[in-house]
């Protein structure tokens, strides 16, 4: 009769980093669902719409993690809450990011503060191709301008160039 080999499973993994940006997310959205409160109707239903698409996604991605947990496939620890050292300077980053895009977003405007959270989130994450980097901001940031602010007639904050389009057009 021989004994079965079973290879030793190695430690779960800890999935506590892992929960930083999606609880960032979740609190983002909140702020989101509460600065869209005294917009036009279109807007709110725009807004919601968005914002209940990120919470389905961050939902979706607790439940998985915690499963995870459940079936002793991984572990929560807040011991090294932001991960490794490199992913700690990201995840790091990404929430300044977050915090500066908010606070310059009543001077700036919506279009040139999208602009510069993609362009410092896109680099903050190792994108050195400048077309790559200056397209996805420009376009994003464009097309952003064009579906809230020209076409949803939303009131974002306007900054230089919504105050410039406003003027030629």
């Amino acid at each position: 009769m021989s004994k079965e080999h079973t290879p030793q499973s190695a430690e779960p993994k800890n999935i506590g980093p892992d929960l930083f940006i999606p609880i960032l997310g979740f609190v983002f959205t909140l702020y989101y669902f509460y600065t869209i409160w005294d917009l036009t109707f279109e807007a709110q239903v725009n807004g919601l719409v968005m914002g209940s698409a990120l919470l389905l996604l961050v939902g979706i991605f607790f439940i998985r993690s915690f499963l995870k947990v459940a079936r002793g496939e991984a572990r929560l620890a807040l011991g090294h809450i932001l991960g490794e050292p490199g992913v700690a300077r990201q995840r790091l980053g990404l929430a300044l990011i977050s915090i500066v895009f908010i606070l310059v977003i009543p001077w700036l405007g919506f279009t040139l503060s999208v602009f510069g959270f993609l362009l410092s989130a896109l680099t903050l994450l190792g994108t050195r191709n400048k077309t790559i980097l200056f397209g996805i901001s420009i376009g994003l940031s464009l097309s952003g301008y064009l579906l809230f602010i020209f076409l949803l007639k939303a009131r974002f904050p306007a900054g230089p160039f919504e105050k410039l389009m406003e003027r030629l057009f």
